[in-house]
């Protein structure tokens, strides 16, 4: 698999454009994809590409579906203090 095809795969799942996607863009950082919408992409990309994501840690690096309100508040609070 090549760079130009995962940002092919990214932008026809996401509608985000392929000129917005780098090699060092990040799912929820950078594209604002998170709970079922990140953990839906993230299957998608392992069937497609015949990934084998046994042992990846999704909750490592998304939250779970609904509103972390308190999550919210840390990420403007540390904005402020950096």
């Amino acid at each position: 698999m090549t760079l130009d095809e995962i940002r092919d795969f990214i932008s026809t799942e996401t509608g985000v454009s392929k000129v917005k996607l780098k090699g060092k863009t990040r799912i929820y950082e950078d594209l604002k994809i998170d709970g079922s919408d990140a953990f839906e992409l993230l299957k998608s990309f392992e069937q497609k590409f015949k990934v084998d994501m046994t042992g990846f840690e999704y909750s490592s690096y998304f939250a779970p579906e609904g509103i972390d309100i308190l999550g919210a508040f840390m990420r403007i609070f540390r904005k402020k203090r950096g």
